[in-house]
């Protein structure tokens, strides 16, 4: 792997974008409050929606089209994505904020509740 090589800023960029829209409906759809089960803090949905997205956001802009497609292609595998090490190094701070926004929120949860 040729860490000299340009990333693919437009892929890059569009990955991004579908999985911050594809982490922010899987961080509602998991807090439960569809069901009345929620275990957050009704002003706490957003911190944590936000977090769900930055993760999707950055394993979507990371492994691209791999992601979405996995295994189940047939004949021809999809291409892994043209990165540079800034495109990698934001993918990875990307799920790292979203780990640390979900990590305080979850905290700040169960700190008022206690």
């Amino acid at each position: 792997m040729e860490e000299n090589r340009q990333a693919d800023w437009l892929a890059w960029s569009l990955q991004y974008l579908l999985g911050l829209l594809v982490g922010a409906v899987i961080g509602v759809a998991s807090t439960g409050r569809r069901h009345n089960l929620s275990l957050l803090v009704p002003d706490l949905l957003f911190p944590a929606m936000g977090g769900a997205a930055l993760i999707g956001a950055g394993l979507a802009s990371l492994l691209g089209d791999r992601l979405w497609i996995g295994s189940s292609y047939k004949f021809i595998p999809p291409d892994a994505p043209r990165h540079s090490l800034l495109s990698r190094m934001l993918s990875f701070l990307s799920m790292g904020a979203g780990a640390v926004l979900i990590g305080l929120t979850l905290f700040n949860n169960f700190t008022r509740n206690a």
